[in-house]
């Protein structure tokens, strides 16, 4: 009774709803009719599924639209995804990414399935990181700072040369985030010097003799360096993988490794730019040092 009674104070026109409420549909027409009301235009729409084909509920995750953007997913991600859920564009149609105007020209509800969808949560990831990409450096910074801030990588009022430092890094990161929230993890390294060695850094790159000495040699020449670039670290490392007769990639994994303690992450040369001179020969000659240490305890 009251939902009849406020949708028609609203002058609601059009009612769409889950299939779910198919059953109470005829009661809110008699009750309508018995108020001599003009009843709106009902809609049953599929339901969202897990990925069990069961109602979508709390047990398969965030359910809440706040709590995925407490996730980082954009809202323009969220409307992308949720439009699609039961939807397509056309017959045979394999395109998935639509711009907001787009999607209204172009919804149509005689194009909605009469099936359950199912709400893939890694497709809305993969959606979500496509829209991420799209972001200027401003918009990525303003939206990735808080995350940042809860993490205590940088502080609650940043100045403007702490936000472009936090820009140059996310640009270098940017293309790797799935989510707004993977932000801290990412991009640790670039503000915390206290990282440690990751399993996979320790026992496949940083174990030899031969690697502490060319992390040395790599060292006196970044200290050389007269313009500490990123085309300048590449011609520095480039040119000591010719004079150790070795491929470059035996000297950029450990180097990576040795600065972030980590197998992967964003191009090394650029990442290297953006950690500065400084901070790069203390982090070498602090893994020369852990290494020499292993070795002797080893």
């Amino acid at each position: 009774l009251a939902v009849v009674i406020d949708d028609h104070d609203m002058q609601i026109s059009h009612v769409l709803r889950a299939e779910e409420w198919l059953p109470s549909t005829p009661r809110h027409l008699q009750l309508y009719q018995a108020l001599d009301y003009r009843p709106p235009k009902f809609g049953h729409l599929p339901m969202i599924l897990g990925s069990d084909k069961s109602k979508l509920s709390k047990r398969h995750g965030a359910t809440g639209l706040l709590e995925y953007r407490e996730m980082g997913v954009l809202p323009e991600a969220m409307l992308n995804f949720l439009t699609l859920l039961g939807w397509a564009p056309g017959k045979g149609e394999k395109e998935e990414l639509f711009g907001r105007d787009e999607l209204i020209k172009r919804f149509d509800l005689s194009d909605v399935n009469s099936s359950g969808a199912v709400f893939d949560v890694e497709k809305l990831e993969w959606m979500n990181s496509h829209y991420i990409r799209g972001c200027s450096p401003e918009r990525l910074t303003e939206l990735c700072v808080p995350y940042f801030q809860s993490a205590g990588l940088v502080s609650d009022e940043l100045d403007d040369p702490q936000r472009c430092y936090a820009e140059r890094v996310l640009i270098l990161e940017q293309e790797r985030m799935r989510l707004l929230s993977e932000a801290p993890t990412l991009c640790h390294f670039f503000f915390r010097d206290d990282f440690d060695y990751d399993e996979k850094a320790t026992s496949r790159l940083l174990k030899d003799s031969e690697v502490g000495d060319m992390l040395v040699q790599l060292q006196n020449r970044l200290e050389a360096l007269d313009e500490y670039t990123d085309i300048g670290i590449e011609a520095v490392i480039r040119e000591l993988a010719k004079v150790r007769e070795v491929k470059a990639g035996q000297i950029i994994h450990p180097t990576r490794a040795a600065l972030t303690g980590r197998t992967t992450g964003p191009p090394l040369f650029e990442m290297m730019a953006v950690l500065g001179r400084d901070r790069c020969i203390d982090r070498l000659r602090r893994c020369v040092g852990w290494m020499a240490g292993m070795n002797t305890s080893g």
